[in-house]
This record gives C-alpha cells, sequence and structure tokens, in this order.
C-alpha cells in the first residue's frame, strides 16, 4: 500500500508546480510567469495563414474559427477560412500558405 502511495503523490506534485508557476491576470486569462516577451516572437504581418474548421456542431467549429480569424488579421495575417475539405487540392491556395491551422 505504500508504494502506491509513492505514484499518486507524482501527479499531485506536478499539479502543485503548475499551479504555482501560474498566475491569473486582470484581463481573466491565464499567463505562465516565465512568458516570452512580445517584441521577441516573429511578426504575423503579411503571413498567409489557412484555418480549416469542421466536426460535431456541439464543439462550435465555426465559431472558434472565427474567433482565431479575428485574432490573427489584428496581427496582420492574411486569413483564408475554410469549412471544406477540397480547399486542400486547390494548388494555387496551397502553395501560398505559410501555415495550416486544423480546426
Amino acid at each position: 500500500m505504500r508504494s502506491s502511495f509513492r505514484y499518486l503523490q507524482i501527479p499531485f506534485i506536478f499539479l502543485a508546480l503548475l499551479v504555482f508557476a501560474c498566475s491569473p491576470k486582470v484581463s481573466g486569462r491565464i499567463e505562465l510567469a516565465a512568458s516570452v516577451n512580445p517584441e521577441e516572437l516573429p511578426s504575423l504581418k503579411d503571413k498567409n495563414i489557412l484555418i480549416v474548421y469542421g466536426g460535431w456542431p456541439g464543439h462550435k467549429p465555426e465559431l472558434f474559427a472565427e474567433k482565431t480569424n479575428k485574432l490573427l488579421s489584428a496581427q496582420g495575417a492574411k486569413v483564408t477560412v475554410s469549412e471544406s475539405l477540397d480547399t486542400y487540392t486547390d494548388a494555387t491556395t496551397m502553395s501560398n500558405v505559410d501555415f495550416i491551422m486544423i480546426m
């Protein structure tokens, strides 16, 4: 019984470290304490991003794709949103895409 208790300690220790590593922000988001400086990140300006969404409607893939589109567009990316897998067969679109997001 004592040895099984040791295996249970590992997830609890990991969870405790995760809780202490995160700090809630005023905006309600959670940000890791060791965050990256935004100026050090590569720019999304003029990057071509393809978002392909679909699946069970209960997960609201269209809403998530719309929100992601707004976020990426605000960063200067050129976003194409598609609900169809046929987008992958369009050679012109695929040759110009820098990044593909599947939702």
